[in-house]
């Protein structure tokens, strides 16, 4: 079975949009070739003919708004798909030559610290706003698609496909289906994000935060696993 990619799926709609557009400038210069009628009784067939004509010049308008804005989206897809794909690729490169133990908690913090603003950036594509509308986020544009906490990335919009007219009987979907591009590439990044010291059965608490340690005072904190989403509570008046 064939794998639809977001590239293809752009691809068929700017081909859609530029065939719509071809036939409204045909038709528009059908149209600018006819005579013109003075009042109904000169020519009642033309007449019919002559609002019919309006009446497509008035959809064709409405056609021509569709396209531009379908134009925008789909060009605006394009930038963020490549800069995505960019900043993975940045982050994995980063994972892979951290994976070798040759670097000490020193570099792996400060690689850490890379990958994770690679993760923000991500975000802030994933949140990213034309026109006054969230393009993820499905019908839900006026509020941030993806929202992160301590437990990981949530979504926070829908799968619904935004559908313009851009001739008549013609429908494309405009939209790309934000769960379905970011969320994978976003759990992934939260894990890799994490280069600091292996934990083990025998890592000292001393070992942690690049061997800051943390403070051992009574109280209580807390141990995140990014990719699950698990946080466990240490008690340390236990």
């Amino acid at each position: 079975m064939m794998r639809i990619t977001n590239g293809m799926i752009t691809g068929q709609t700017v081909f859609n949009l530029k065939r719509s557009l071809s036939r409204f400038m045909d038709l528009e210069t059908n149209m600018s070739t006819g005579r013109r009628i003075n009042q109904p009784s000169d020519d009642p067939t033309g007449t019919v003919r002559d609002l019919d004509y309006r009446t497509q010049l008035s959809n064709i308008a409405q056609f021509r708004k569709n396209i531009s804005v379908a134009q925008n989206w789909t060009q605006n897809y394009d930038s963020i798909t490549a800069q995505l794909k960019d900043y993975v690729s940045s982050a994995k490169e980063i994972a892979v030559a951290m994976a070798d133990g040759t670097y000490d908690d020193l570099a792996r913090t400060a690689s850490a610290a890379d990958v994770q603003s690679l993760f923000d950036q991500i975000v802030s594509l994933a949140n990213n706003e034309l026109e006054g509308r969230r393009i993820f986020g499905g019908f839900q544009t006026k509020t941030k698609p993806f929202s992160v906490s301590a437990g990981g990335v949530t979504y926070f919009g829908d799968t619904g496909a935004i559908e313009f007219d851009i001739e008549s009987g013609q429908r494309t979907t405009i939209n790309l289906n934000g769960q379905e591009v970011f969320l994978k590439q976003l759990s992934t990044l939260g894990g890799e994000a994490d280069l600091d010291v292996a934990l083990t059965s025998g890592t000292l608490l001393t070992d942690l935060n690049a061997g800051s340690g943390i403070d051992l005072t009574t109280g209580t904190f807390t141990i995140t696993d990014r990719n699950l989403g698990v946080v466990a509570t240490v008690d340390l008046n236990a």
